[in-house]
């Protein structure tokens, strides 16, 4: 049998009881004991694991995080999150403070138990976790790039890594051109690196609203208010204008910008731009339909040459390129996640639906969160299952799962698509897939990385 391996992980501090004996900090009586967590992630080789628990805070006064502990053995791999807590808990806060530890196992996982989570089964929590955000993948030609909290890494369509480094990034990325992407660095600044080597090309400030093969916009003004267009191949600046950038839809000649008016009750502005001068063509009230709501439009989105804005507490409209109104849903659909073949992909809390744009009518729904296990990129729709740790590709129209594909367990994942290729980024690999079939080409596992 093999013996017992043991790894002592421990964050500031030593583990000062083995089964949360009292201790004192600064003269406050407390004891130290094991607290819950969840399982975020499994490598497809089921050899890595990442995992997450959920306190206090220092600030908190109450509670403060020891370090982990993991067992491993031929039939168990325990993991042991350690945490110190006051033994009069009055006046604490909770400020909600998220640990996560990457675990490299001896070897795979299989079927032995993972224990220490607080539940009869470990593994089950991955349907409750989600405390770890996957970033982004993007794709075009030979390189493959993942952007997230912790840095950029350029992958080759083979998978091998040809650039990393700790370049942290906020928001979305977008690619301009057939090498390049456009980031926000978490400064504030909107950067265009090379897609293969991950070398910065050219920086502005302001943060990155849309962006087009043409131009980058960027927003730079307070409260969301005032925008550039930035040339995607200088980085220098086309034109700026006072208009808002909140909600902005980039169509070929023309911007539609969604911009909320405190002035009116439910209302926010409907702006048409020239896309190549930053004029302002159209500027209208646009009633989100719902009075006194705090809330309203939360999301647009290009389907064809109509915009779709909406939110979960508004209604959803449909506009035409120069802001004419076509259609108007009254009963709020959801978040726009994406659009595919006609199809606006929607998601709301507790669920996903495809609304027909044309026909303006609902064609499927699919029950789960979807800002976690709903992927909508380049006409594709890909949807994750968490209990089973597969990703399938939907059907946009039906609704019906075209294939499906094992990628280990994971509490969030992202996808892209090029030149036939699926790129699907859990919290433990990359993994490249046939898109049209979902057969496995090859996987790298990507170690979770604090930001």
């Amino acid at each position: 049998m093999e013996p017992v391996r043991v790894v002592w992980l421990v964050l500031g501090a030593v583990l000062l009881a083995a089964c949360g004996g009292s201790t004192t900090d600064g003269g406050v009586a407390g004891s130290v004991a094991n607290t819950d967590w969840a399982l975020e992630g499994v490598s497809p080789d089921d050899r890595h694991l990442v995992v997450s628990t959920l306190f206090g805070g220092v600030a908190s006064g109450c509670t403060r995080f020891e370090g982990w502990e993991v067992t491993e053995s031929d039939d168990v791999v325990e993991i042991d999150a350690r945490l110190w807590q006051r033994r009069a808990p009055s006046g604490c806060t909770d400020e909600g403070v998220v640990e996560l530890l990457q675990v490299d196992l001896g070897q795979p996982l299989g079927d032995r138990q993972l224990v220490g989570c607080g539940e009869d089964d470990c593994e089950a929590t991955i349907a409750d976790a989600g405390r770890l955000t996957v970033g982004q993948v993007v794709a075009e030609n030979d390189a493959v790039a993942v952007a997230d909290g912790s840095g950029l890494d350029v992958y080759s369509a083979t998978g091998d890594v040809v650039a990393d480094g700790p370049r942290a990034i906020s928001g979305s990325v977008y690619t301009i051109g057939d090498d390049a992407m456009v980031i926000n660095e978490t400064s504030g600044s909107a950067v265009a690196v090379g897609l293969a080597s991950g070398e910065e090309i050219w920086r502005t400030t302001g943060w990155i609203a849309a962006a087009s093969e043409e131009a980058v916009y960027v927003c730079r003004g307070q409260d969301s208010d005032g925008f550039a267009a930035v040339d995607a191949t200088t980085g220098e600046d086309l034109w700026t204008t006072d208009t808002a950038c909140e909600l902005l839809v980039v169509h070929d000649d023309v911007l539609t910008i969604v911009a909320h008016d405190p002035n009116v009750d439910g209302g926010h502005r409907l702006v048409v731009v020239d896309a190549a001068s930053g004029e302002v063509i159209s500027d209208e009230v646009l009633l989100d339909g719902y009075d006194d709501r705090v809330t309203g439009f939360e999301g647009a989105i290009a389907v064809g040459s109509n915009t779709v804005v909406t939110g979960p507490q508004a209604n959803l409209v449909v506009l035409s390129q120069d802001g004419t109104e076509l259609a108007r849903q009254p009963r709020g659909l959801g978040f726009p996640l994406g659009e595919s073949e006609g199809v606006a992909i929607l998601g709301a809390h507790d669920r996903t639906l495809g609304y027909d744009v044309a026909e303006h009518a609902e064609l499927w729904t699919l029950d789960g969160d979807p800002f976690s296990t709903i992927s909508v990129v380049d006409g594709s729709v890909w949807s994750l299952d968490r209990g089973n740790g597969a990703v399938s590709r939907v059907d946009p129209r039906s609704g019906q799962v075209l294939w499906t594909t094992p990628i280990g367990a994971t509490s969030s994942f992202d996808a892209t698509t090029n030149r036939g290729t699926a790129y699907i980024l859990t919290t433990q690999a990359l993994i490249a897939v046939d898109n049209a079939n979902g057969e496995l080409l090859w996987s790298e596992h990507r170690p979770y990385r604090a930001g």
